[in-house]
C-alpha cells in the first residue's frame, strides 16, 4: 500500500516552495488528508478512476476543485513533477510595470472586483517582460511572438482565449495613448495563430522568385491598414456575412504585421511571397487567405471601390507570371515567352484568324497552348523559320513527348494549313499530320422513361431556391436542347417574354438560334425568377445562390442535373434526348439541325444514330408526360 502521508507532505512542500501561502497549503493538506481514508479503506492507488469515485458525491463546484488538486496529485505521484498554472516563480513586479498595469485597468474597467481578476490573469505577461528586461515602449512583434509561443499556461481553450483577449486589450491601450504605436495585439489570437516571420528567413524558392521580379508596386502600410474599413463597406454593400469580413480583416492584419515587423511598405509582390511561405501551414482557410490577398490587389488597382455593388469572386488566381501561386499558368505563359518573336507572331496571327471565324476566347487560348509546344520543339531542332520544316521533323514531333496535349494534332493541322493558305509555307504539310482515326459506331445515351418521369415530379415539387434553379436549367436542356454554357450565359434580353421565343447566339458556335419556348420551360423560368433567383441587378437569369450573386459557371450544368437525377452528371445527355425525340417525332434531319443550331449533317449524326433497343426504351413522346 502507498505511503499517502509522505506523498501528501512532499506534494504540499512543492506548493509552498512556489510561493503559496501557509493557509492555502494547509487547506490543501486538509483536503488531501480527507481523501486518505477513502484511498486506504478501499485499497486503491491514486489514479484518475479513484479520484472520480472519491469526488462522486460532492457538488459541482467542490468537485472541480477536488478533481484539479487530486489530478495534480496523481500526476505528481506518477512523474514526481507538479504541473499547475501557478507553480512557477512568483516574481514581484517592479513599480515600472505595476504603473502601466494599474493605469490600464483603472482607465478601462470600472468594477474593482473585475479589475483584480483581470490583473491576476495577465500578470504572467508582465512577469515575462520583466524577466526579459523589455520595456513597454520597446515591445516588438518578435517579443510578442516569443511570449505567445513560450509562455506555457496550462489553461483550457477558453481560458487561453481570455488571456489573449486581455493582453490584446493592454497592447491596444498602449498603442492608443502613443506609448508603443505598433499594432502588437495582432499576435495574440488563440483561434488563428500568427504567421509572421522575418524576410531574412525566406525559403530559397521565395528568394529566387523575388530576384526574378522586375518591378514592385508599393503602397504605404497605413494605406493597407485603412483598406480594412473601406473593404468593410464594400462587403456590407454586397451582402456578405459578418464572418466573411472577419476572416478578411484577420488576414489583412497579419499581412500588415508582416510588413510592419520587417519595416517595409506594402507591395503585392511581397504579399504573394508571404502567402507562398505560409501556405503549407494553412488548412481549411487556405483559399480564403489567397482570396484576401487577391481582393487587396484589386482594391489598390481601383477595380473595386466603396461604390461597388459586386466583388468578383473570380480569380482566386491572377494571371501574372511572376507569382508562384498559379503554377499551371506560370508554366504555360512562360513557355510562350521562351518562343522567338517570329513564332510568337505566327501564333498570334493564327489566333486572330480564328477570332474572325467566330471562335470563342477559350477556344482561341487553347490554340496557343497547343501550338507553343510545337514551335518550342522546332526551336529545339534549330528550325528558326517555318519554311525549313520537313516531313521527317514533323513525324519526329508526332512520336515525341512534346505531343501530350489532348487534340493537339488537330490544331497543328489547322495551323499548318493556315500557313500554307497565307503563303508563309510553300508546301502543304497539314496532310502529313494524322488526325482521323477509325470510326467507332456507338449508341448515343439518352434518358429513359423513368428518368423523364423523375424530372416531371421534381419540377412539380420544387420548394427551395436551388430546386427552382435546377428545374429551370434541366428543362431548358431537355425541351430546347441548350448546352450548359448557353444556360449559364442566358440573359433576360435573349427572351421575348410576350411571344415566348428564345433568340440566342450560341456560345460555342456563335450561330443564331431562334426557338419557341414550351410552356413547361416558360413556367419553370418564371417560378425561378420569382421564388428562387436572388434579388440582384444582373442581366443574367441564372445566378449563384450566395453573394456576390454572379452568373453561374459552365460547370453548374452538372450540378443541376445531379440535383434532379442523382445518377447523372452529364448535362449534355439532355441535349441528346432532345435531338433524339425531335428526330423520332419528325423523322426529318433538317428539323434536328435547325433545333440544335448546327450548320451541317455531320455533327448531327451522333444524336440520331440510336439502336432499335434504345428507341424502344424511349418511345414515349415528351407530350405524353403532360408537362
Amino acid at each position: 500500500m502507498e505511503n499517502y502521508e509522505a506523498i501528501f507532505k512532499t506534494f504540499i512542500e512543492k506548493y509552498s516552495q512556489n510561493g503559496y501561502s501557509n493557509s492555502l497549503c494547509s487547506s490543501y493538506y486538509n483536503l488531501l488528508a480527507a481523501a486518505t481514508s477513502f484511498f486506504s479503506r478501499n485499497g486503491v492507488y491514486i489514479t484518475e478512476e479513484s479520484i472520480q469515485k472519491f469526488t462522486k458525491n460532492y457538488s459541482v463546484r467542490v468537485k472541480k476543485i477536488y478533481c484539479r488538486i487530486l489530478r495534480e496529485l496523481a500526476i505528481f505521484n506518477a512523474t514526481g513533477f507538479v504541473k499547475h498554472k501557478q507553480l512557477r516563480p512568483l516574481l514581484k513586479l517592479d513599480t515600472y510595470y505595476l504603473l502601466y498595469l494599474d493605469n490600464y485597468l483603472t482607465n478601462t474597467f470600472s468594477n474593482k472586483k473585475y479589475r483584480n481578476s483581470i490583473r491576476n490573469m495577465i500578470v504572467p505577461f508582465f512577469e515575462t517582460l520583466q524577466h526579459e528586461q523589455i520595456k513597454v515602449s520597446d515591445i516588438n512583434y518578435i517579443d510578442c511572438m516569443r511570449v505567445y509561443k513560450e509562455l506555457d499556461l496550462p489553461l483550457s481553450v477558453l481560458g487561453r482565449d481570455n488571456f489573449d483577449q486581455h493582453v490584446r486589450g493592454f497592447l491596444h491601450y498602449i498603442s492608443d495613448i502613443g506609448i508603443n504605436e505598433r499594432k502588437l495585439w495582432i499576435v495574440f489570437n488563440h483561434w488563428n495563430p500568427p504567421y509572421l516571420f522575418s524576410v531574412e528567413k525566406l525559403s530559397r524558392e521565395s528568394k529566387e522568385e523575388l530576384s526574378s521580379i522586375r518591378k514592385f508596386h508599393f503602397k504605404t502600410r497605413s494605406e493597407l491598414w485603412d483598406s480594412i474599413d473601406s473593404l468593410k463597406i464594400i462587403f456590407e454593400n454586397c451582402g456578405y456575412a459578418k464572418k466573411n469580413y472577419a476572416g478578411l480583416k484577420r488576414t489583412i492584419e497579419l499581412l500588415y504585421a508582416f510588413f510592419d515587423m520587417n519595416d517595409m511598405d506594402y507591395s503585392i509582390e511581397y504579399s504573394w511571397i508571404w502567402f507562398n511561405e505560409i501556405e503549407k501551414k494553412l488548412k481549411t482557410d487556405r483559399n480564403w487567405f489567397k482570396r484576401t490577398v487577391n481582393i487587396i490587389e484589386l482594391f489598390f488597382q481601383d477595380e473595386i471601390s466603396t461604390s461597388s455593388t459586386f466583388i468578383p469572386k473570380r480569380r482566386l488566381f491572377i494571371p501574372q507570371i511572376e507569382y508562384l501561386y498559379r503554377r499551371k499558368t506560370v508554366k504555360r505563359e512562360s513557355i510562350f515567352n521562351k518562343l522567338t518573336p517570329y513564332y510568337q507572331s505566327l501564333i498570334k496571327a493564327f489566333q486572330k484568324y480564328k477570332q474572325l471565324e467566330g471562335r470563342c476566347e477559350k477556344t482561341v487560348k487553347n490554340y496557343q497552348y497547343a501550338l507553343q509546344k510545337f514551335t518550342l520543339y522546332l526551336i529545339s531542332r534549330n528550325i528558326l523559320n517555318i519554311k525549313d520544316l520537313t516531313r521527317d521533323v514533323l513525324s519526329d514531333f508526332i512520336s515525341s513527348d512534346f505531343n501530350d496535349f489532348p487534340g493537339k494534332l488537330v490544331k497543328i493541322r489547322m495551323f499548318l494549313y493556315f500557313l500554307y493558305e497565307t503563303q508563309l509555307m510553300s508546301t502543304d504539310l497539314s496532310e502529313c499530320v494524322p488526325v482521323k482515326t477509325a470510326s467507332k459506331e456507338k449508341n448515343v445515351t439518352v434518358l429513359n422513361k423513368n428518368e423523364l418521369l423523375q424530372i416531371d415530379n421534381y419540377r412539380k415539387n420544387c420548394k427551395s431556391a436551388s430546386e427552382y434553379k435546377n428545374a429551370a436549367g434541366v428543362l431548358l436542356g431537355l425541351f430546347m436542347g441548350l448546352r450548359a454554357c448557353d444556360v449559364a450565359n442566358l440573359k433576360f434580353t435573349d427572351i421575348d417574354w410576350k411571344s415566348k421565343i428564345l433568340h440566342l447566339i450560341q456560345t460555342k458556335t456563335k450561330v443564331q438560334l431562334n426557338l419557341p419556348i414550351p410552356n413547361p420551360v416558360y413556367e419553370a423560368l418564371v417560378l425561378y425568377i420569382k421564388k428562387g433567383r436572388p434579388k440582384a441587378n444582373s442581366p443574367y437569369i441564372f445566378l449563384e445562390d450566395n453573394p456576390p450573386f454572379k452568373k453561374i459557371g459552365y460547370q453548374s450544368g452538372k450540378y443541376m442535373i445531379k440535383g434532379v437525377l442523382k445518377n447523372r452528371i452529364n448535362f449534355h445527355i439532355l441535349r441528346r434526348t432532345f435531338a433524339s425525340n425531335i428526330h423520332e417525332t419528325s423523322k426529318s434531319l433538317n428539323t434536328v439541325i435547325n433545333c440544335l443550331g448546327h450548320t451541317g449533317e455531320t455533327s448531327v449524326g451522333k444524336y440520331v444514330n440510336i439502336s432499335k433497343k434504345m428507341m424502344e426504351e424511349c418511345t414515349l413522346s415528351l407530350s405524353d408526360l403532360h408537362i
